[in-house]
């Protein structure tokens, strides 16, 4: 389980999952800082490409984050289901609260 540093991320994770949560920056927000969007969204890219399990892999991070890789605004609270495909990630649910 992998989790932004900001706290409401990560408390997020720790409810979820006690114990089990990794820091993982590439997940932080870059909401002050757009001139990393790029480079932390494809780094962001890579981990869950190259998620080989085992089980599925849950990630706590922010709307900006969600947005740069999928396309999608979400609500406060919703969650986005993505699946691997080749070199991408697509969309394949959301759970809205």
């Amino acid at each position: 389980m992998l989790a932004s540093r900001w706290c409401r991320t990560t408390e997020t994770a720790e409810l979820a999952f006690p114990g089990r949560v990794e820091a993982a920056p590439a997940f932080n927000s870059f909401f002050a800082d757009r001139g990393s969007a790029p480079a932390q969204t494809e780094a962001a890219r890579a981990i869950l490409v190259g998620w080989n399990g085992p089980g599925a892999l849950f990630v706590s991070t922010h709307q900006v984050n969600i947005t740069a890789l999928t396309g999608i605004v979400p609500a406060p609270g919703e969650g986005v289901v993505l699946r691997r495909q080749g070199d991408a990630v697509i969309v394949i649910g959301r759970i809205r609260p």
